[in-house]
């Protein structure tokens, strides 16, 4: 039976694993065997023994497991390493121009991708209305122009409008203060008449002089009373043809200017711009966001045909395992640094290979003082002891069981 055991034994640790595992804590799984038995008991020594044995040997195991794997991913690293420093001047001139194309042109991605976010996304929506746009630029830049003329010149009616209304309030006061100073002087005249004329019943003689310089004054005034007030009527009259001539005009303009102001304001709307400038920079950002996409998909194809080149060359190299990404992989294309780090795994690969061999030898001791107790053990307590020690072992390595 220990036979067969023991070839069990050299595939489970003749077998260098992949994987890393812990340190296993084994001590618990052995003490049972001997903790149970009377330390009187003949076979307690050797029981113990044992245990303390399959104990060592499990910790061997576990630490050949670490070591195992860290052979395994150095000799990995020295083949693609062999691989790689085989290649020529030549091949590595070509793969650094390919790797350093390829980053130029990731690189340019980068940029024109954060360029690209910089752009509003309502760009999209303007697309099928840019041919439109473009067709009706020229009728909104004249709309937009005559707007501003017809607003210019409502300002300046109303502005005259308002300008004619308080003159003709003015003059109304005008009128007003002439008949009201007519009035007065009329009084006044009637008043020496009378005077004048008390003075004559009285039998006062000089009141002919006196009586027409009053009439000529009295005309006189009167004249110029009529002239002014004349004149006052006629500018009213005058007034208020500029009013209805203002306000025609200005109706006339703000029919105009509505016109107009709805058909921006529908445009604006349908183009989703605040002005004629804001509508002809979305059309230029537009075609700006279609060269930069077209750039895109170019510069993605040509970063794709590049990557397909570079795997390929280093499929053909065997030098797929080499790099995680292209970006990372270009850092680290340099030939002396590569022999550098061959001596450094070679030097790794040296003490861990040397160390594999201590603990074969440190196992092999192991195996031939258990198989001797287990020999000299006629009640078999220590072929249970071994036998749980190959169990845990075979959990160890569960591809060799």
């Amino acid at each position: 039976m220990f036979q067969k055991i023991g070839q069990f034994f050299k595939r489970v640790f003749g077998k260098r694993a992949g994987t890393q595992a812990a340190d296993y804590e084994a001590s618990s799984r052995f003490k049972q065997f001997y903790e149970v038995m009377d330390k009187t008991d003949p076979v307690y020594p050797a029981v113990r023994h044992a245990a303390t044995l399959c104990d060592d040997a499990l910790r061997v195991a576990g630490q050949r497991m670490r070591i195992s794997a860290q052979l395994h991913e150095v000799n990995e690293k020295l083949m693609e390493l062999d691989a790689f420093v085989m290649l020529s001047d030549e091949e590595v001139e070509y793969l650094k121009k390919m790797l350093e194309r390829f980053m130029n042109l990731s690189t340019e991605r980068s940029v024109m991708l954060e360029r690209l976010s910089n752009y509003d996304s309502s760009l999209v929506d303007m697309t099928p209305l840019e041919e439109d746009a473009r067709t009706v630029m020229p009728t909104i830049k004249d709309a937009e122009k005559l707007q501003r003329t017809l607003r210019s010149d409502i300002g300046y009616l109303m502005g005259e409008k308002e300008e004619l209304i308080h003159e003709r309030e003015e003059m109304g006061r005008s009128l007003q203060f002439i008949h009201r100073f007519t009035m007065v002087a009329i009084g006044l005249f009637v008043l020496v008449g009378a005077v004048l004329a008390v003075q004559f019943f009285v039998g006062y003689q000089e009141v002919f002089w006196p009586v027409v310089i009053l009439v000529l004054l009295v005309m006189g005034i009167m004249a110029l009373l009529y002239a002014f007030r004349f004149r006052l009527r006629r500018e009213m009259r005058l007034n208020l043809r500029k009013q209805h001539r203002a306000v025609e005009l200005l109706n006339k303009k703000n029919v105009v200017y509505a016109y107009y102001t709805n058909f921006l304001k529908f445009c604006y709307d349908k183009y989703k711009a605040k002005n004629s400038r804001t509508l002809e920079n979305n059309l230029n950002d537009l075609e700006s966001y279609r060269h930069l996409t077209n750039r895109i998909d170019t510069v993605r194809s040509l970063l794709y045909e590049t990557e397909e080149g570079i795997d390929t060359f280093l499929r053909a190299k065997r030098l797929t395992g080499i790099k995680a990404t292209i970006e990372g992989f270009a850092e680290t294309v340099n030939l002396d640094d590569k022999r550098r780090r061959i001596q450094q795994l070679e030097g790794q690969k040296n003490i861990a290979e040397r160390d594999l061999a201590e603990l074969d030898r440190r196992h092999e001791e192991i195996w031939e003082v258990l198989m001797a107790l287990n020999d000299a053990d006629l009640s078999q307590r220590v072929g249970s002891v071994v036998e749980t020690y190959l169990a845990e072992a075979g959990k160890l390595f569960p591809a060799a069981g």
